[in-house]
C-alpha cells in the first residue's frame, strides 16, 4: 500500500511541472530510445503501459468479476489529462488486497475513469534475473527493436541490452531491418 500512495503522490507531483506529457518509470525499467514514438503523443486520451497480460493459473481468483487480467508493468506514459482523470477518481477506488501492486491499481484507475489504455507495441516485461529471460530481453531488443523494458535488476542486464539496442539501430540504418 505504501508503494500505491507514494505513487499517487507522484502523479500529483507531475501536475505541478508545466509539461503535458509524462514518461514514468520504476527503478527497473526504461526506454532504450532516445526518442518517443510519435504515436504516444497523437493519443493524449490514451493510458499507455507495458501491457501485461496475466494467465498464471494460481492468480485468476484474486480478479474481480469482469475485471481485465491485466497488469500496467512499467513504463508508463501519461498525458496531463490522463493524470487529472486518473487521480479524480483515486478516492472510489477501493485497492484490491490480493493485488497491491501499482500495475493493478493503475488498471483499476484507468476503468474506472473511463479511459482507454494501450501497450506500447515496442514492450517486454521479462523477470531477467534469470538467465533464459534475460537471452530472450537480449532477442527482443537485438532483432525487433523492442525499446521499453522492464524488469531489469542489475547493470550487467542494462548493458547487454544497451549495446543490444545500438546493433540494432546500426542494423537498421543500413537497411537491414
Amino acid at each position: 500500500e505504501k508503494a500505491i500512495t507514494r505513487m499517487r503522490e507522484h502523479l500529483k507531483i507531475l501536475l505541478t511541472f508545466p509539461e503535458n506529457f509524462f514518461l514514468i518509470h520504476d527503478a527497473d525499467s526504461f526506454c532504450l530510445s532516445s526518442e518517443l514514438p510519435d504515436y504516444l503523443y497523437a493519443e493524449p486520451d490514451v493510458v499507455w503501459a507495458n501491457l501485461k497480460f496475466n494467465d498464471v493459473p494460481q492468480e485468476q481468483a484474486f480478479f474481480p468479476e469482469g475485471f481485465p487480467h491485466i497488469a500496467f508493468h512499467p513504463p508508463w506514459f501519461f498525458s496531463r489529462k490522463t493524470i487529472n482523470a486518473l487521480l479524480a477518481v483515486a478516492d472510489d477506488v477501493t485497492i484490491n488486497p490480493n493485488m497491491l501492486f501499482i500495475d493493478y491499481w493503475l488498471v483499476q484507475l484507468t476503468i474506472k475513469a473511463g479511459l482507454q489504455w494501450k501497450g506500447f507495441p515496442e514492450a517486454i516485461s521479462f523477470p531477467t534475473a534469470e538467465p533464459f529471460w534475460a537471452g530472450a530481453a537480449w532477442n527482443a531488443v537485438r532483432y525487433h527493436g523492442t525499446t521499453f523494458v522492464h524488469s531489469v535488476k542489475s547493470y550487467e542486464v542494462c548493458s547487454t541490452l544497451v549495446a543490444a539496442y545500438k546493433s540494432f539501430k546500426e542494423d537498421q540504418a543500413r537497411g537491414r531491418y
